[in-house]
């Protein structure tokens, strides 16, 4: 199957979206129940191309700004940062945008530029982060560098499979790639049985 111009859940516009599947058998007599039961389980591969405009607006959904807002941070402080946009570089790097405000402090512009790798089949991680401290003030130079690596904790820990695994299927990540000013994601699934709704 394959779909272009989707939005998921909508807030996560997908530029294209393509997957193919194992025979799939379908166990007939659940279907006068009005269910739909597989009589073993099946395999996917799929692919996913994000634009970086698509990108920077699933940045901005709820889900994820959540996740990026009053952060507690080891020495007791609070952290949050807001204006996250990504630049995609290619050779599967990017150039991240934020605005800090540690505590109730004042805000701190964030520039940095990092690779993107698959962790364990299960992550999208921002690795070999390097500061741009020429898009910063000098003054704030510093601060911003330490508080990027807040950002890229946080961001981490935002895209791990596991929180998109539904019930009855599993999905596991091969590689991310960026090209044309694309995000594309080449990933697997296993699907033991459709998952319920309600």
């Amino acid at each position: 199957m394959k779909g272009r111009g989707l939005v998921i859940r909508r807030d996560f516009p997908v530029e294209e979206l393509w997957f193919e599947t194992d025979a799939v058998s379908l166990d007939f007599t659940a279907v006068p129940q009005g269910k739909i039961r597989l009589k073993q389980p099946t395999r996917a591969v799929a692919k996913v191309t994000l634009s970086e405009a698509g990108v920077n607006q699933a940045l901005k959904a709820a889900l994820v700004e959540k996740r990026l807002k009053d952060i507690a941070l080891p020495d007791g402080d609070r952290l949050s940062f807001t204006d996250l946009e990504i630049q995609l570089l290619g050779s599967d790097r990017v150039r991240i945008f934020a605005k800090a405000r540690p505590g109730n402090g004042a805000i701190v512009p964030i520039c940095a530029i990092s690779n993107l790798k698959v962790q364990r089949r299960r992550q999208l991680v921002f690795e070999e982060v390097c500061c741009e401290k020429a898009l910063v003030p000098e003054e704030l130079q510093h601060i911003s560098e330490v508080l990027s690596y807040n950002l890229i904790q946080a961001l981490n820990s935002i895209v791990d499979v596991d929180r998109f695994n539904l019930d009855g299927v599993q999905l596991w990540l091969n590689r991310v790639e960026i090209q044309n000013k694309q995000l594309i994601f080449g990933g697997y699934a296993e699907i033991e049985r459709f998952p319920r709704s309600g």
